[in-house]
């Protein structure tokens, strides 16, 4: 799978994620670990109440054949029904003319023995109907028991995968805490980069505003200068209109009387004074 259709998760998103496992991790931890305390509870009271009924079995198995060995008239009764064989061998093999008084003598006793027979084997069919229940019930145990098993089996393989699975959260969630370490130092540096710039930048507003307050201050000492310049560019501008009148005077009038009229004239005109002419600055 290419880069492209993996979507990108940032590391405190991955983290946030991994923190909100950790609950799930503990409820499936909980449940699986109740789940296997109960099936092994129901393997060992089955296991008990197996052993109990075979202890059961056992017992009634014993006490019948204590019963059947100690009891006289069962070895009565095998003896008289071997008895009772041989005279039907007997029969078979003697000819038809047997008396009647043979015949009358065995009958009594062979009733006995048959009575004796069938209760006995009435005794034996019921404990073979309680036996026969028995086994089925420690077969059916037996069967409880081995699926008991495999849940148990299948619950530990499902924990132990759980358990995998949680182990490869923290494993992730490790990693995203050293990732989150390497970036808040990161940010803590980028803080203090972002602190100097700020207070660099700052410094160097004021130095702006100070250069700003000198440009103003210096925008009106020229406009104060352009003044003053207009002012003895007019000056100049009266002196050099009395220079030329002054030269077009001298040059119109009698020579004999030229003193007489720059005199006359330099009591007429008012001229600029002498500091103000030589103070005015040249244009550069």
């Amino acid at each position: 799978m290419s880069s492209r259709n993996t979507p990108t998760r940032s590391p405190e998103h991955n983290h946030e994620a991994a923190r909100r496992d950790v609950p799930r991790k503990r409820t499936a931890e909980e449940l699986l670990e109740k789940e296997s305390n109960k099936l092994q509870k129901q393997h060992e009271n089955s296991n008990a109440t197996l052993q109990e009924l075979k202890e059961t079995n056992d017992a009634c198995f014993n006490t019948e054949k204590e019963h059947i060995t100690n009891k006289p008239q069962h070895s009565g009764a095998a003896r008289e029904l071997r008895i009772v064989q041989h005279h039907q061998a007997r029969e078979a093999s003697v000819p038809k003319q047997v008396g009647t008084q043979d015949q009358t003598h065995c009958t009594p006793r062979l009733q006995r023995v048959m009575d004796e027979l069938k209760s006995w084997k009435d005794e034996c069919e019921r404990h073979d109907t309680k036996m026969k229940a028995t086994t089925d019930k420690v077969v059916d145990l037996e069967a409880a028991n081995h699926a008991l098993k495999q849940d148990l089996a299948q619950k530990t393989g499902e924990l132990v995968s759980q358990t995998e699975k949680c182990n490869g959260n923290e494993a992730r969630m490790r990693s995203m805490e050293g990732s989150i370490s390497n970036l808040e130092a990161t940010r803590r540096k980028l803080d203090r980069d972002l602190a100097t710039a700020t207070k660099a930048l700052q410094d160097k507003e004021q130095e702006n505003r100070s250069v700003a307050e000198m440009l103003r201050h210096t925008r009106l000492v020229l406009k104060t200068r352009d003044e003053q310049i207009r002012q003895k560019d007019g000056e100049v501008a009266d002196l050099r209109a009395f220079v030329d009148g002054f030269w077009k005077l001298a040059a119109g009038a009698p020579k004999k009387g030229v003193a007489d009229s720059a005199e006359k004239a330099a009591h007429t005109v008012s001229l600029p004074s002498t500091r103000a002419v030589h103070s005015a600055p040249s244009r550069k």
